[in-house]
Protein backbone atom coordinates (compact mmCIF):
# COMPACT_ATOMS: atom_id res chain seq x y z
CA UNK A 1 0.00 0.00 0.00
CA UNK A 2 1.25 3.50 -0.83
CA UNK A 3 1.78 5.46 2.38
CA UNK A 4 0.70 9.07 2.22
CA UNK A 5 -1.14 10.99 4.89
CA UNK A 6 -4.12 11.85 2.72
CA UNK A 7 -5.34 8.40 1.75
CA UNK A 8 -5.37 4.67 2.06
CA UNK A 9 -6.01 2.84 -1.19
CA UNK A 10 -7.46 -0.66 -0.97
CA UNK A 11 -7.28 -2.79 -4.13
CA UNK A 12 -9.14 -6.06 -4.44
CA UNK A 13 -9.11 -8.32 -7.51
CA UNK A 14 -12.23 -10.51 -7.32
CA UNK A 15 -12.15 -11.77 -10.90
CA UNK A 16 -10.21 -14.35 -12.87
CA UNK A 17 -11.15 -13.36 -16.43
CA UNK A 18 -8.14 -11.10 -17.06
CA UNK A 19 -4.80 -11.42 -15.28
CA UNK A 20 -3.73 -8.20 -13.59
CA UNK A 21 -0.05 -7.99 -12.74
CA UNK A 22 1.41 -6.50 -9.57
CA UNK A 23 3.11 -3.71 -11.57
CA UNK A 24 -0.27 -2.45 -12.81
CA UNK A 25 -1.81 -2.65 -9.33
CA UNK A 26 1.12 -0.72 -7.82
CA UNK A 27 0.81 1.89 -10.54
CA UNK A 28 -2.90 2.31 -9.78
CA UNK A 29 -2.10 2.82 -6.09
CA UNK A 30 0.36 5.54 -7.06
CA UNK A 31 -2.12 7.20 -9.42
CA UNK A 32 -4.76 7.25 -6.69
CA UNK A 33 -2.32 8.60 -4.13
CA UNK A 34 -1.30 11.42 -6.48
CA UNK A 35 -4.88 12.37 -7.35
CA UNK A 36 -6.03 12.27 -3.73
CA UNK A 37 -3.06 14.32 -2.57
CA UNK A 38 -3.67 16.90 -5.31
CA UNK A 39 -7.44 17.05 -4.82
CA UNK A 40 -7.67 16.72 -1.02
CA UNK A 41 -4.35 18.03 0.24
CA UNK A 42 -1.94 16.26 2.55
CA UNK A 43 -4.42 15.18 5.19
CA UNK A 44 -4.28 17.02 8.48
CA UNK A 45 -7.70 17.41 10.07
CA UNK A 46 -9.54 16.28 6.94
CA UNK A 47 -7.76 12.98 6.36
CA UNK A 48 -6.81 10.24 5.99
CA UNK A 49 -9.33 9.07 3.42
CA UNK A 50 -9.99 5.53 2.26
CA UNK A 51 -10.83 4.52 -1.30
CA UNK A 52 -11.49 1.00 -2.58
CA UNK A 53 -10.69 -0.12 -6.10
CA UNK A 54 -12.34 -3.45 -6.92
CA UNK A 55 -11.97 -5.58 -10.04
CA UNK A 56 -14.91 -7.85 -10.84
CA UNK A 57 -15.97 -10.24 -13.58
CA UNK A 58 -18.44 -9.44 -16.33
CA UNK A 59 -21.52 -11.01 -14.66
CA UNK A 60 -20.87 -9.08 -11.45
CA UNK A 61 -20.51 -5.69 -13.15
CA UNK A 62 -23.60 -6.42 -15.23
CA UNK A 63 -25.54 -7.18 -12.05
CA UNK A 64 -24.29 -4.02 -10.33
CA UNK A 65 -25.13 -1.92 -13.40
CA UNK A 66 -28.67 -3.35 -13.45
CA UNK A 67 -29.18 -2.99 -9.71
CA UNK A 68 -27.90 0.57 -9.31
CA UNK A 69 -28.39 2.17 -12.73
CA UNK A 70 -31.16 0.05 -14.24
CA UNK A 71 -29.00 -0.84 -17.25
CA UNK A 72 -29.23 -4.50 -18.26
CA UNK A 73 -25.72 -4.82 -19.70
CA UNK A 74 -22.11 -4.98 -18.58
CA UNK A 75 -20.21 -1.72 -18.22
CA UNK A 76 -16.56 -0.79 -17.76
CA UNK A 77 -16.52 1.19 -14.51
CA UNK A 78 -18.92 2.14 -11.73
CA UNK A 79 -18.34 4.55 -8.85
CA UNK A 80 -20.09 4.35 -5.51
CA UNK A 81 -19.50 7.45 -3.38
CA UNK A 82 -19.86 6.75 0.34
CA UNK A 83 -18.48 9.75 2.21
CA UNK A 84 -18.84 8.21 5.64
CA UNK A 85 -16.12 7.96 8.25
CA UNK A 86 -13.50 9.11 5.75
CA UNK A 87 -14.46 6.34 3.28
CA UNK A 88 -14.81 8.23 0.00
CA UNK A 89 -16.24 5.23 -1.80
CA UNK A 90 -15.57 2.39 -4.15
CA UNK A 91 -14.60 2.20 -7.80
CA UNK A 92 -15.54 -1.07 -9.52
CA UNK A 93 -13.90 -2.02 -12.83
CA UNK A 94 -14.46 -4.89 -15.24
CA UNK A 95 -11.06 -5.84 -16.70
CA UNK A 96 -12.88 -7.84 -19.39
CA UNK A 97 -14.69 -4.73 -20.63
CA UNK A 98 -11.42 -2.78 -20.34
CA UNK A 99 -9.67 -5.34 -22.53
CA UNK A 100 -12.36 -5.11 -25.21
CA UNK A 101 -12.13 -1.30 -25.17
CA UNK A 102 -8.32 -1.27 -25.22
CA UNK A 103 -8.37 -3.35 -28.38
CA UNK A 104 -11.10 -1.16 -29.87
CA UNK A 105 -9.16 2.06 -29.15
CA UNK A 106 -5.80 0.61 -30.12
CA UNK A 107 -3.98 1.10 -26.85
CA UNK A 108 -2.74 -1.06 -23.98
CA UNK A 109 -4.82 -2.70 -21.29
CA UNK A 110 -2.67 -0.80 -18.78
CA UNK A 111 -3.71 2.52 -20.28
CA UNK A 112 -7.40 1.57 -20.41
CA UNK A 113 -7.58 0.29 -16.84
CA UNK A 114 -5.65 3.35 -15.65
CA UNK A 115 -8.09 5.62 -17.48
CA UNK A 116 -11.09 3.82 -15.97
CA UNK A 117 -9.57 3.92 -12.49
CA UNK A 118 -8.87 7.65 -12.76
CA UNK A 119 -12.34 8.29 -14.21
CA UNK A 120 -13.99 6.39 -11.37
CA UNK A 121 -11.98 8.16 -8.67
CA UNK A 122 -12.76 11.57 -10.13
CA UNK A 123 -16.46 10.71 -9.84
CA UNK A 124 -15.92 10.01 -6.13
CA UNK A 125 -14.30 13.43 -5.85
CA UNK A 126 -17.28 15.23 -7.37
CA UNK A 127 -16.35 15.37 -11.04
CA UNK A 128 -19.10 14.57 -13.51
CA UNK A 129 -20.00 14.63 -17.17
CA UNK A 130 -23.65 15.69 -17.23
CA UNK A 131 -22.99 18.99 -18.99
CA UNK A 132 -20.49 19.82 -21.75
CA UNK A 133 -18.55 22.02 -19.29
CA UNK A 134 -18.41 19.27 -16.64
CA UNK A 135 -17.38 16.72 -19.26
CA UNK A 136 -14.57 18.97 -20.52
CA UNK A 137 -13.32 19.63 -16.97
CA UNK A 138 -13.32 15.93 -16.15
CA UNK A 139 -11.65 14.91 -19.40
CA UNK A 140 -8.96 17.56 -18.92
CA UNK A 141 -8.18 16.28 -15.42
CA UNK A 142 -8.13 12.65 -16.61
CA UNK A 143 -5.69 13.49 -19.38
CA UNK A 144 -3.47 15.59 -17.06
CA UNK A 145 -3.10 12.68 -14.67
CA UNK A 146 -2.50 10.09 -17.37
CA UNK A 147 -0.02 12.31 -19.24
CA UNK A 148 1.93 12.95 -16.04
CA UNK A 149 2.23 9.21 -15.60
CA UNK A 150 3.27 8.57 -19.21
CA UNK A 151 -0.09 7.10 -20.20
CA UNK A 152 -1.37 9.83 -22.50
CA UNK A 153 -2.88 9.24 -25.89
Amino acid sequence: MVEITAAEIEICDLQEEVALNSELLSQLEELYAIILRDELGSGGTSGPFVVSLVFVDRPTIRSLNAQFLGRQKPTDVLSFPMEEDRFLGEVVISPTEALVQAREYGHSLQREISFLAVHGLLHLLGYGHDSPQDRARMRQREEEVLEAYGLGR
